[in-house]
């Protein structure tokens, strides 16, 4: 749940900032320095990348090779992002930095904002996608879904697909959907009350 709230805090954040930031100083899109480094562009394209990114990470079904592919997306644009952030940046002239600290504060900010962000969330994805979520056994880069399509009879006592063998499953694991879904039907399901009764 936590993750669930970091991430969306974050990113609507970064969204309400990115709104004010490109009203209030559009002004710089006709000036030779925004034309020069399209700094405007570079943060409304932020800005649409992280409405996009907040919306899939809600609706995006996970597990399966989508949600690798979205993950795989997302490092992508981080990271592209991140590089034309940076170029933007080493090649910018000092008069056009003294233009955007004086005159258009809220849009230099939030495009430093910008390439932090990027360079965070590329590198948290990553790590993610290689070995982190392999190890906390969760994909926290889709909100987790909760389905019950097994009674959890079933899953917790697993000795009932096994009734007349010796031989014991071995214990589940979290996140073992694949074991549980591989499971026989047991021939009789146990009588359960039901609502009303």
């Amino acid at each position: 749940m936590l993750p669930l709230l970091v991430t969306s805090l974050w990113y609507f954040t970064f969204l309400v900032l990115a709104a004010t930031s490109l009203a209030e100083d559009v002004g710089i899109s006709s000036e030779s320095c925004g034309k020069a480094t399209h700094i405007w562009k570079y943060c409304f394209l932020n800005a649409i990348f992280g409405l996009i990114f907040l919306v899939t990470y809600c609706v995006f079904p996970g597990g399966g090779e989508g949600a690798r592919a979205r993950a795989a997306l997302c490092i992508i644009f981080h990271f592209g992002f991140l590089v034309w952030g940076y170029l933007m940046w080493v090649h910018m002239t000092t008069d056009c930095q003294d233009i955007m600290k004086n005159r258009y504060s809220n849009l230099y900010g939030y495009s430093q904002m910008c390439i932090v962000h990027n360079a965070f969330c590329g590198i948290v994805i990553f790590l993610h996608e290689t070995f982190l979520g392999t190890y906390v056994r969760s994909d926290y880069t889709v909100v987790a879904e909760i389905k019950n399509d097994t009674p959890v009879e079933y899953i917790e006592d697993a000795n009932i697909y096994h009734q007349g063998s010796e031989n014991k499953p071995p214990p589940f694991q979290m996140g073992d959907v694949e074991a549980v879904n591989n499971l026989p039907i047991p021939s009789e399901v146990p009588n359960q009350a039901s609502p009303g009764s």
